[in-house]
C-alpha cells in the first residue's frame, strides 16, 4: 500500500512553467520578471521559471498574457502503455490533494510513440485511481468540465511529465466578457497586443472596431493597474485552492492587497462601432470588469473616425474582420480601403497597429508596414502589424474642401468657360486665343463666331476678333501673309483658292492658314506635287523597276520547276508515252494498309513496263 503523503510539498520554490500563445513569449517573461520569478526560461509557447506558492498566486492573479500556470510533480519514461501506467500510479498525487476532490486530465503529445492524447489522458487517469485506490482503497471521481484539480500530462521524445494546473480555467476567462459578438477576442491576445504596440498608460489608445470593447477593456485594466484575476480569485475559481497547504486568509490578504493597488486612469481610452448592439455589450462589459468609467465609447462608422479634439499623437489599435466567422470578401476589401483611408487622412502623426487575419485583404489599406509580429488567435493564425502615418496630410474635409477650391477658383467652376478679365486681350469681352468671354469648353454656347463651342472648330470661331495674337504676331497680320504665300492668279504655293476653300467636311483655310499656319508653309517649301515630280522621272521609273527584278514572275517560276509534270513522268517510264487509265480504283493500295482484293496486277507500287499495257496499237 502507498503511504498517504500529508507533507507541504509547496512549502519550498519548485520550478514551475507559465504557457501563453505563439508570439507572446517575451511579454510574459517581462511580466513573470516583474512579480519576481527566478530562472526565467522563454520557450515556444511558454516560459520557465522558479518560485514558491504565493509567487504561483500571484502570477495566477497577475499575470495578462499566461494562459496557465502548471506545476510539475513527476517526470518518467513513457514508450508504452506499460511504462506511461506505471509513472503515472508512482507519481505523488496523495501529497497533493485529497481522494474526495474530481479530477480532469489534459494531455498532448510530441515526437512519441504514444501519440493519442485521448489514450494517454486515459491511461494517466488510470494511473491516479490506481495510486488512490492503492493509498486509501478509494478512488476519485473524473469531473470533465468543472473538475477541482485538472492534471496535465505532456508526452515528448517517450518522456512524459504530468503536472498540477493551478489555472483551473485557463486564465483567459476574466469573467467579465459574459456578452460577446460573433468573433470575440482572446482576452490573453488583447494583452499581447497591447504590450507587443508599445502602448502604456498616459498613451491616448484609439480602437475604431471595437466591437465587444475587448481590447479597450484590457487596456483599461492595465491603466488602472487592476489585476485581471482579481474577479476570479474572490469567486475563488482557482484549482489552487483545492491543494494541500493552500491557506485561504493569506490569499484573501494579497486579494486586499492588490485591490489597494487599483488607480484611476491617466488619459480616457476612446473606441467606437457601428453596430449598436455590440457597442451596448462592450458597454456592460466595461461595467462588470469595474472600468466603464475609464472608456469614451461612440456609434459611428470606421469613416467617421476622428482623434479625440486637442490629442496630436497616440496609438490606434483595433482588430478588423477576418473573413473567417465575419464579411464576404468584397465587404471586407472596401472596409480596409475605408480603413486605411481614414488612417491615412485623419491619424497623421499616430502609431497604428492592426490584429489581421491570415487571408484579410490587408493590401487594400494602401499602407506598408513597418514592423509584423506573428500571433495565434485560437485556430486562426494572426500578424500584428505596426503601420507609420506621417504627419502633416490633410484630413478627408480639408482634401475636399481643397479641390473644390480648385474646381471653383480661377476656372469659374464646372460648365463655366474661362473666368477672370486679366485674360481677356480687349474690352469686347474676347481673350488672348480669340474666344469670347461667354464662351465654354464644357457646356457654355454652341453658337458659331459668338464663342468657342467644345463640337465646332471652324476658322471664323476660333480666329475672329484676335487683337493680341495679331500683336504678337508683328506689324503683319494673317491676311498680309497669306497674300505673300499665294501665286499669281489668287492661289497659294499648294495650288489652292486664296479662301482656302477645300471642301465643305475640311476646315476652312482661314482656319488653317492663320497665325502659325503660314509659317509651317514657309518651313516645308514647295507644294507637295512639285518635290514629287522632282524626285522621280515617270518615263524612266518603270525601266529601272524593270531591270531590277528581271523577267516576269510566271518566267521565274517555271524555271525553277522544269519541264511540265507530264513530261517529267514519262521521263520515268520505261516505254513510250501513254494516256490516262480508263479506271485506276481497283489497281491501287490505300496507303498504310494492305491490297484490296478482286483487282490489280502484283505489287501496283513497282515501275511500270511496256508489258502492263499490252501491245502496241498500230
Amino acid at each position: 500500500m502507498i503511504p498517504l503523503r500529508r507533507k507541504d510539498v509547496f512549502g519550498e520554490p519548485r520550478p514551475m512553467f507559465a504557457t501563453c500563445d505563439i508570439g507572446l513569449e517575451s511579454a510574459l517573461a517581462a511580466s513573470l520578471e516583474a512579480v519576481g520569478a527566478g530562472a526565467i526560461t522563454p520557450v515556444q509557447r511558454g516560459v520557465g521559471f522558479v518560485g514558491d506558492r504565493e509567487l504561483c498566486w500571484r502570477i495566477n492573479l497577475e499575470s495578462r498574457v499566461a494562459s496557465r500556470v502548471l506545476v510539475p510533480i513527476a517526470e518518467f519514461p513513457a514508450a508504452d502503455k506499460d511504462e506511461l501506467l506505471a509513472g503515472a500510479t508512482e507519481a505523488p498525487w496523495s501529497a497533493w490533494f485529497q481522494v474526495s476532490k474530481t479530477i480532469a486530465v489534459d494531455a498532448t503529445s510530441q515526437d512519441s510513440a504514444l501519440d493519442h492524447t485521448g489514450y494517454i489522458a486515459q491511461v494517466v487517469k488510470d494511473g491516479v485511481c490506481d495510486h488512490f485506490r492503492a493509498a486509501s482503497g478509494r478512488r476519485p471521481d473524473v469531473d470533465k468540465k468543472f473538475p477541482h484539480i485538472r492534471i496535465n500530462a505532456r508526452v515528448e521524445n517517450d518522456r512524459c511529465i504530468v503536472s498540477l494546473d493551478s489555472s483551473g480555467v485557463s486564465l483567459d476567462r476574466r469573467g467579465y466578457r459574459r456578452e460577446a459578438g460573433p468573433a470575440p477576442l482572446r482576452e490573453t491576445l488583447a494583452a499581447g497586443c497591447l504590450f507587443a504596440s508599445g502602448w502604456t498608460p498616459g498613451k491616448v489608445l484609439v480602437d475604431p472596431m471595437c466591437g465587444a470593447g475587448t481590447l479597450l477593456i484590457e487596456a483599461a485594466l492595465l491603466a488602472t493597474n487592476t489585476p485581471p484575476g482579481l474577479g476570479r480569485g474572490r469567486r475563488g475559481h482557482f484549482s489552487f485552492t483545492h491543494w494541500y497547504g493552500h491557506r485561504q486568509s493569506r490569499f484573501e490578504a494579497l486579494l486586499d492587497e492588490l485591490e489597494g493597488q487599483i488607480v484611476e486612469a491617466e488619459s480616457p481610452i476612446y473606441g467606437s462601432d457601428v453596430d449598436p448592439e455590440v457597442l451596448g455589450h462592450a458597454m456592460r462589459n466595461a461595467e462588470r470588469a469595474g472600468v466603464a468609467e475609464a472608456l469614451t465609447l461612440a456609434q459611428q462608422p470606421v469613416s467617421a473616425a476622428r482623434p479625440p479634439a486637442g490629442v496630436d499623437t497616440g496609438v490606434v489599435l483595433c482588430n478588423p474582420p477576418y473573413g473567417h466567422r465575419i464579411g464576404r470578401p468584397d465587404q471586407l476589401q472596401a472596409l480596409y480601403a475605408t480603413l486605411g483611408r481614414t488612417l491615412k487622412f485623419e491619424f497623421g502623426g499616430w502609431d497604428v497597429w492592426l490584429l489581421v487575419g491570415d487571408g484579410a485583404p490587408v493590401r487594400n489599406v494602401g499602407m506598408s508596414p513597418t514592423n509584423t509580429v506573428y500571433l495565434r488567435n485560437g485556430p486562426i493564425e494572426c500578424r500584428l502589424m505596426q503601420y507609420e502615418v506621417f504627419k502633416g496630410r490633410p484630413s478627408l474635409v480639408e482634401a475636399r474642401e481643397r479641390r473644390e477650391e480648385r474646381r471653383d477658383g480661377p476656372r469659374g467652376g464646372r460648365g463655366g468657360g474661362r473666368s477672370g478679365d486679366s485674360r481677356r486681350g480687349d474690352p469686347g469681352g474676347r481673350d488672348r486665343d480669340g474666344r469670347h468671354g461667354g464662351g465654354s469648353r464644357h457646356g457654355g454656347s454652341r453658337h458659331s463666331g459668338s464663342g468657342h463651342s467644345g463640337s465646332q472648330r471652324s476658322g471664323a470661331g476660333r480666329r475672329s476678333g484676335g487683337r493680341d495674337r495679331d500683336d504678337r504676331r508683328g506689324a503683319r497680320g494673317r491676311d498680309d501673309r497669306r497674300d505673300d504665300r499665294r501665286g499669281p492668279g489668287g492661289r497659294d504655293r499648294d495650288g489652292r483658292r486664296g479662301d482656302g476653300q477645300r471642301s465643305s467636311g475640311q476646315r476652312s483655310g482661314a482656319g488653317r492658314r492663320g497665325g502659325p499656319g503660314g509659317r509651317r508653309d514657309d518651313r516645308r517649301g514647295p507644294p507637295r506635287g512639285s518635290r514629287r515630280d522632282e524626285r522621280r522621272d515617270d518615263d524612266r521609273r518603270h525601266d529601272r523597276r524593270d531591270d531590277r527584278r528581271g523577267p516576269p514572275r510566271g518566267e521565274r517560276r517555271d524555271d525553277r520547276r522544269g519541264p511540265p509534270r507530264d513530261a517529267r513522268r514519262d521521263d520515268r517510264r520505261d516505254g513510250p508515252p501513254r494516256g490516262p487509265r480508263p479506271d485506276r480504283g481497283d489497281d491501287r493500295r490505300p496507303r498504310g494498309g494492305p491490297q484490296k482484293s478482286g483487282g490489280g496486277k502484283g505489287n501496283p507500287w513497282r515501275r511500270p513496263t511496256a508489258a502492263d499495257d499490252g501491245p502496241e496499237e498500230p
